[in-house]
């Protein structure tokens, strides 16, 4: 999943991804940006952030409003990136969203 042009997300809000690869087993929402697991299990998650020029961008991984993991790319003029990948338990049902910070 990825979002295909630059955008300006507002702060506290899901990211809704417009280009969506693969959804096996149906999980993601593509209107609401949450994944909701259909089966309980270890799940991998790897989230690429990117500023550019003066702009600053970051994300935190929530699962039921519980803060999991944060990125922050602060570009200084230039472009700066920001990577990180992570596995996580989830039970059937658990809400996990990508909200810009």
């Amino acid at each position: 999943m990825y979002l295909s042009e630059d955008a300006v997300i507002p702060e506290d809000s899901a990211l809704v991804f417009d280009r969506v690869l693969s959804n096996v087993g149906g999980g993601y929402n593509e209107f609401v940006g949450i994944f909701t697991p259909p089966v309980d299990g270890l799940y991998f998650l790897t989230v690429n952030v990117l500023g550019n020029g003066d702009q600053q961008a970051g994300t935190q991984i929530m699962r039921n409003d519980e803060w999991l993991c944060q990125t922050w790319s602060a570009s200084g003029g230039g472009t700066g990136a920001c990577s990180v990948c992570f596995s996580f338990f989830m039970e059937k049902n658990d809400k996990t969203k990508t909200r810009a910070i």
